[in-house]
């Protein structure tokens, strides 16, 4: 029987999607067991016949040090892939190339990927800057996908014939909220930014009511609002608006910044978010349901929003591979990152100090490359699945 060229290319095609699910499954089990794959105590160690798991027994709370156990004389000792942690080897192996050997419980080990500036093993940095990098991006998404979504679904099914019904309440409980966020306000620069929202609303507070018709409420133009939010948001850059607000920040973290990632991306879900809820509105169940008298939120909870997570997982695919690659700049710029973090970018920024440390640039550059390039391809393999004719 005579195999065609469509044939051959959905071949193809799964292998292709095989091996990238593959990668990924590898992605995530390298960052769960970092702690396994990359560290400075023994995975096991058998002393005077006792048995003795390092590593496990340092995730539990019950390690012991090398103080009290001597790996040096252990009859049976078994390392790590990478037997280093991401502390500096006390300033003796700075800018060493990758392959150097170094003496570690009686033994020689290798620097895989070589040292840097201040002695730290790169590859031990990669592994754990990688679970910091993947952290940051997962959480980042998950703040994007939630603002995104809920508000993306409202603005696509109400448009712009949503209706307040209890005026003064909802006014006073924002007036609350607002003011709540200035009296907890941590610094001087956050006050301001919450009296200026308070301002704003009581400016516009004359506006709003005046809309407001006797028995049915105000009325919203909800999806002209967020249409022009999206717009007022990618007007300006991502990049120089966290370089603004990580700025105004005393001593940012990661979690900081991936907060702040998270309420830049809400953006790109909500416009995708509001598309799909568009083409799902008008579909026969879903006026079905309208007619049997369902609430509006089971309608959109349970009809609406099912049909809309398969194509949202293709942005949120996407979405991580932009905000590894928005960490990582960062990183690399010393902004918003806390000196004793760890991040592929704080490994790129060492090579401007010292050029011929070439391994500091090659290694955690190609790996960027690799797991955006991964990332994307996901996506891709995800949106081809979905749409099978295309």
């Amino acid at each position: 029987m005579m195999r065609g060229p469509t044939y051959k290319w959905k071949l193809h095609v799964r292998a292709t999607g095989f091996w990238i699910a593959l990668a990924m499954c590898g992605m995530f089990l390298l960052a769960i067991f970092a702690d396994f794959i990359a560290n400075d105590r023994p995975l096991y160690a058998r002393i005077n016949g006792q048995n003795h798991w390092p590593v496990l027994e340092s995730l539990t709370g019950q390690g012991t040090t090398q103080d009290t156990l001597n790996y040096s004389i252990a009859e049976v000792l078994i390392l790590p892939l990478i037997p280093f942690s991401t502390d500096p080897s006390e300033g003796l192996n700075r800018y060493e190339p990758p392959l150097t050997s170094s003496l570690k419980y009686g033994r020689n080990v290798y620097h895989l990927l070589g040292t840097d500036r201040i002695g730290r093993d790169v590859a031990a940095c990669m592994v754990y800057g990688f679970r910091k990098s993947l952290l940051v991006a997962l959480f980042a998404m998950f703040i994007a996908g939630c603002l995104g979504v809920t508000i993306g679904m409202l603005a696509g099914y109400w448009g712009n014939a949503a209706r307040i019904r209890r005026t003064w309440p909802f006014i006073v409980w924002l007036l609350f909220c607002l003011y709540a966020g200035f009296l907890f306000a941590n610094d001087l620069v956050a006050g301001w930014i919450w009296i200026l929202c308070l301002s704003l609303l009581l400016l516009l507070l004359p506006f709003v009511l005046s809309r407001s018709t006797k028995g049915h409420g105000v009325r919203m133009p909800l999806d002209d609002a967020v249409l022009k939010s999206i717009e007022l948001f990618h007007a300006v850059p991502a990049l120089m608006i966290l370089l603004a607000l990580t700025a105004l920040l005393s001593n940012p973290t990661l979690w900081q910044l991936a907060v702040i990632i998270g309420l830049l991306k809400w953006t790109t879900v909500a416009r995708f978010m509001r598309g799909e809820v568009l083409n799902i509105r008008n579909l026969p169940y879903v006026q079905a349901a309208r007619i049997s008298g369902l609430s509006h939120v089971k309608i959109m909870l349970q009809y609406i929003l099912p049909q809309a997570l398969g194509p949202l997982l293709v942005i949120f695919a996407f979405g991580i591979a932009s905000v590894v690659l928005l960490e990582s700049t960062l990183s690399f710029l010393g902004i918003g990152v806390p000196p004793e973090e760890i991040t592929w970018g704080k490994l790129l920024s060492q090579a401007k100090s010292n050029t011929k440390a070439w391994w500091l640039a090659i290694f955690p550059g190609l790996t960027i490359f690799l797991l955006i390039t991964l990332l994307q391809l996901s996506g891709d393999e995800i949106k081809r699945n979905l749409n099978p004719q295309d």
